[in-house]
């Protein structure tokens, strides 16, 4: 998509003047008004690929006919507006890619992995939703059943005050009518992710975590925990506040284990390896 764009628009940036103004033949705006009117039409990812393509072969014509000609100043503050708005339709269309495919085991280092790749995203997003199971103590994803999913919405805005509110009376969470549903939603298991969206209601921000998978897990460990269990593992904000804690169980009726603990983040912070 950023090539078809930089395609369409290469020319109006050139420097030179060999021939004349492009600003001199409006065909090109209205040209490029059309192609975000369908593609901002589209339902669906196939219609959009479909406008990308064409946009792409246009681009490309556009290129060898004005490569050397300098731009009107007009004219390229139009075409950037249209291919703003021609960008944003054709990413609402467009699920997010997956993280690269990763042979790692480890939940920290997938949580890691997400949290790169989701910080790329054209939204400023934070990690809102932390959840593994069948995670053994050593913080790895048990290859037949370990599973783990990961979510990102949008940073929760300030909170309005109500003048009217008592003191220490509960606050309303803003609303911003925040609909888009193209944050992503991803899941894996054993480093094979699968990519999905979900919408971008503003939300409390999770992580990173202080404490570790397998930090968690020694605490359980000792709190009676059996150590060769596979445990499920959450990440929850505390509620009005800005700490967190992991919830952590292991159920096993058939052999009579229903084992469910909740502990502080609050480990030490480590130094993540460049």
């Amino acid at each position: 998509m950023k090539r078809a764009r930089a395609l369409v628009v290469a020319c109006l940036f050139s420097t030179s003047c060999k021939k004349q103004s492009a600003g001199a033949d409006p065909s090109i705006i209205a040209k490029m008004t059309e192609f975000r009117d369908v593609m901002c039409a589209c339902a669906d990812q196939a219609c959009a690929d479909q406008v990308q393509a064409k946009v792409t072969t246009w681009g490309e014509q556009m290129t060898k006919q004005f490569g050397d000609v300098k731009p009107d100043p007009e004219l390229v503050k139009a075409a950037s507006e249209i291919m703003t708005r021609y960008s944003e339709c054709f990413a609402k269309l467009t699920p997010p890619k997956p993280p690269p495919k990763s042979p790692l085991k480890q939940v920290d280092a997938l949580v890691k992995i997400a949290r790169d790749h989701a910080a790329k995203h054209t939204k400023h997003l934070v990690m809102s939703k932390l959840e593994a199971t069948y995670i053994r103590a050593d913080g790895t994803l048990d290859p037949e059943y370990g599973g783990l999913e990961v979510e990102f919405k949008m940073r929760p805005g300030p909170a309005a005050d109500d003048p009217k509110r008592p003191i220490g009376a509960p606050v309303k969470a803003p609303s911003d009518g925040q609909t888009d549903s193209d944050c992503p939603h991803w899941t894996t298991r054993s480093g094979a992710w699968e990519a999905g969206t979900t919408y971008c209601m503003p939300t409390y921000e999770l992580g990173p975590a202080r404490c570790s998978v397998p930090q968690v897990w020694a605490r359980a460990i000792r709190d009676q925990a059996p150590a060769a269990g596979l445990a499920s593992l959450s990440l929850q904000q505390l509620e009005n506040t800005t700490r967190t804690q992991w919830m952590f169980s292991i159920t096993d009726a058939p052999r009579g284990i229903d084992f469910h603990r909740t502990y502080p983040d609050d480990c030490e912070p480590v130094v993540e390896q460049p």
